[in-house]
């Protein structure tokens, strides 16, 4: 079975009218910029290509715009709230994961120091048993040298993982706030009276 031909072909200026209709365009409140929406994909809150922000169609009641604009917002503010605690999660995490790698540093720290004193004894046992040096004796040294350097390194990184764990989670800003666009109050009563 063959679909049914289109009553109005491809090029007839009556189609070009027929889209045209069907054709809203809005201006963005976030950006400023014109935002088409056709009759079928047309939604209460479109999503702005420009700027990614979503905002309310203006329907003409200005009571269901309210509540549009209430609805959105709410929104908005609930998609903000679970970011906030998604991130507040992350964070804990992370400092947790940082908290526990310390910890790993610190037990490798006292390992070494542990076999590096372990060692030297042994190393001095030895040295007043034999009264000259072997290949065990030395053997003995280099490891307890490498043992009491692995320790360093293990407290070396320890106080680095301090160091981090101390820091701030949110950073200071860069740059100081602008404040020059904000009025001293003394003009409310004219701004209220023109609007």
């Amino acid at each position: 079975m063959e679909p049914a031909p289109d009553p109005l072909p491809e090029g007839s200026p009556w189609t070009d009218d027929l889209h045209a209709a069907d054709v809203s365009t809005y201006l963005c409140p976030n950006c400023g910029e014109p935002v088409e929406s056709t009759a079928q994909t047309q939604s209460p809150f479109p999503v702005c290509p420009h700027c990614g922000e979503p905002f309310a169609i203006s329907t003409g009641d200005e009571q269901a715009d309210a509540e549009a604009e209430a609805s959105l917002r709410t929104r908005h503010e609930e998609r903000e709230r679970e970011l906030d605690i998604v991130r507040i999660k992350q964070l804990s995490a992370l400092r947790r994961a940082d908290i526990r790698t310390r910890s790993y540093f610190l037990v490798g720290m006292i390992l070494s120091f542990s076999i590096g004193g372990q060692l030297v004894l042994m190393t001095v046992q030895r040295a007043l048993a034999t009264h000259r040096l072997d290949l065990k004796l030395l053997s003995y040294i280099l490891f307890a040298l490498a043992s009491v350097m692995s320790a360093a390194y293990f407290f070396r990184r320890a106080a680095q993982m301090t160091r981090e764990l101390n820091q701030p989670t949110q950073q200071d800003p860069t740059t100081p706030p602008d404040f020059s666009t904000l009025s001293s109050g003394r003009d409310w009563r004219k701004d209220f009276d023109s609007m």
